[in-house]
């Protein structure tokens, strides 16, 4: 999966959790997802400009994250299981039955998505869009949207990670920086009207 641009916007969707007709029906991860070599969930968060990423620990391509300096802490490498774990909890969510097959996510660029969760798998992309407007339309997909956010959220918080932020000398004032830019920002599109 390429680099994100996070302050990019991803394009207003009719049903925004969009539909794959193909896939339709299926409980399951597709097999060549459960069997990738190179597998990546990410959730992109549009109103906070926020990324989570989990690899695979199997991957070799994987082994050296953590020793070189980085600009940012956002991705964590994963035990297999426990990325397969989370592929499951998708599924029985109603991810793959929803999901779009992308070339890259970073291809959505435009409107008001206001949040997007991708696996990828070998270089083949699923991907699921949270926008305004779709609690109207199907309730029970915003519900699994946010059940399988939450599950992404709790399992990237319980894998631990130990990374060389290169950009800053800073340390854990970064960190701390980076949390108050992120209170403002809320505090502020709050006073605007808009999404906190």
């Amino acid at each position: 999966m390429g680099s994100s641009r996070l302050g990019r916007r991803a394009p207003h969707l009719g049903l925004a959790l969009l539909c794959l007709s193909g896939m339709v029906g299926c409980a399951s991860a597709p097999a060549a997802v459960r069997e990738a070599k190179d597998l990546r969930i990410t959730c992109w968060d549009f109103r906070t400009h926020s990324r989570l990423v989990l690899v695979n620990q199997s991957n070799p391509a994987n082994a050296g994250l953590y020793s070189q300096p980085r600009d940012n802490a956002d991705t964590k490498i994963a035990p297999d299981e426990l990325l397969l774990d989370l592929v499951d909890f998708a599924a029985q969510h109603g991810f793959f039955e929803r999901a779009e097959a992308l070339a890259e996510p970073d291809e959505l660029t435009r409107s008001t998505a206001r949040c997007m969760i991708a696996i990828s798998a070998d270089g083949q992309h699923y991907a699921c869009i949270l926008s305004p407007g779709l609690g109207q339309e199907d309730r029970e997909a915003v519900e699994d949207f946010t059940a399988i956010q939450m599950e992404l959220l709790a399992t990237y918080n319980r894998v631990p990670q130990l990374q060389y932020i290169g950009s800053s000398a800073e340390g854990g004032d970064y960190f701390e920086k980076e949390r108050e830019r992120l209170r403002r920002e809320n505090l502020d599109r709050a006073r605007k009207g808009g999404d906190p």
